[in-house]
């Protein structure tokens, strides 16, 4: 079982995200892309690396044959030989090079997932068996070199993303609440009346929000097609805000910050 730890908007979800199938439409933002995210589509760059007979168990175990990239040159002779030896004369580990885009599987970066077997002059794609401990009996693969989608494949079945559950209270009907409600459903709502109606308390809500979430300076309650959502703001600039949706899935108290109590 592997875990990943950190404080609030390190990266945890968004690790799980871009792992997860399908992507996300969802451009990263930073201070260096303003005015460029929203131009620029989501993609992930993976590198997978481990031991050769690790990867073909795991090809195995999620019933999928296998197809590896080789170099052509317009020889394939001479590409098979090469896949061969690297094969039964395997490095400690293999190395594979894999990318994902919007609703995409993981596919092979540009076209060979191991890089010493990449040929941009004619890709080829071989199946083997392996037989007598040796690879052996190489032939041409119907379908493209697919050794990362054992990672697709057996990923949807051993790890788990939970969406976060304040995604629940990141928008409210447009009302006027001013009370929350025991499972802050309402929040957008009553932070919206705050925000309009009692600027000071709005003030000392959005001061222990930058206590609390390291990287948050202000909170803003924007309208959304008859609906409040909640705005985070890493920065001043308006092009960098995210919803509350699309923070972190985590929840840290500061120890210093005592918690925030409800006065009858």
């Amino acid at each position: 079982m592997n875990l990943f730890v950190g404080i609030n908007n390190s990266g945890k979800s968004a690790l799980l995200r871009a792992l997860s199938y399908p992507l996300p439409d969802n451009p990263h933002k930073s201070l260096e892309d303003v005015g460029f995210a929203a131009t620029r589509p989501p993609k992930v760059e993976l590198k997978l690396r481990g031991p050769l007979n690790e990867l073909w168990i795991r090809h195995k175990r999620t019933r999928t044959e296998p197809t590896f990239p080789a170099l052509s040159h317009n020889n394939s002779t001479e590409g098979q030989q090469r896949l061969l030896n690297l094969l039964n004369n395997p490095p400690d580990a293999i190395e594979l090079e894999a990318e994902r885009n919007i609703n995409s599987t993981l596919i092979s970066s540009e076209g060979a997932s191991i890089r010493e077997l990449r040929d941009p002059t004619g890709q080829l794609a071989l199946s083997v068996q392996f037989h007598d401990g040796s690879f052996r009996a190489v032939s041409r693969a119907g379908n493209p070199d697919n050794l990362p989608t054992f990672f697709d494949n057996e990923a949807s079945e051993s790890y788990f993303y939970f969406a976060p559950e304040r995604v629940k209270v990141s928008r409210y009907q447009m009302a006027e609440e001013k009370r929350l409600r025991p499972d802050a459903s309402n929040l957008p709502a009553v932070l919206a009346y705050a925000q309009s109606r009692r600027a000071p308390l709005f003030e000392r809500i959005e001061a222990h929000m930058a206590e609390i979430l390291p990287g948050i300076e202000r909170i803003t309650i924007a309208p959304r097609e008859q609906t409040f959502e909640i705005l985070l703001w890493p920065s001043r600039k308006s092009e960098l805000n995210f919803s509350l949706a699309e923070s972190g899935s985590g929840r840290r108290r500061n120890k210093h910050v005592p918690a925030f109590r409800r006065r009858s």
